[in-house]
């Protein structure tokens, strides 16, 4: 009875491993929504350090979920923004299609929105975080 007791007391605790979701098992679009879930409860519970975001062009919902976030550059430059990638292909100095240009300081942070579909333009490596709001 004792062994009987020990195996189904085992069973239970080992039973929560054995359940664990099988990922390759899942479409794209399905581990593209569970990834883009994860994201968002990461940042809802402030877990989500600060990382290096290389320079390059970044789509809201594509590159970057959407969100706020703090940028800091190494060196002033000038961060721009287009409400979709074709408006920044189209013509990346057309001020008529350029949403702003955010001119950032040595080593100032500033916190940009990024909704989905938008377009932004880094010029140098970046260090970024989700801004998550104030604690109050």
């Amino acid at each position: 009875m004792k062994k009987l007791l020990i195996f189904v007391l085992t069973l239970c605790l080992l039973m929560p491993l054995a359940s664990a979701e099988d990922v390759s098992s899942m479409s794209d679009a399905d581990l593209k929504a569970l990834y883009k879930s994860v994201k968002q409860e990461l940042m809802e519970r402030k877990l989500w350090d600060t990382s290096i975001l290389p320079a390059g062009i970044y789509i809201g919902g594509v590159n970057l979920p959407e969100g706020y976030y703090e940028l800091t550059l190494n060196n002033s430059d000038i961060v721009a923004a287009w409400n979709s990638f074709d408006d920044y292909k189209e013509d990346a100095h057309d001020a008529n299609k350029t949403i702003f240009y955010q001119f950032i300081r040595k080593g100032s942070t500033v916190t940009m929105s990024l909704v989905d579909g938008m377009c932004w333009r880094i010029p140098q490596d970046a260090i970024v975080r989700p801004f998550v709001g104030f604690d109050w």
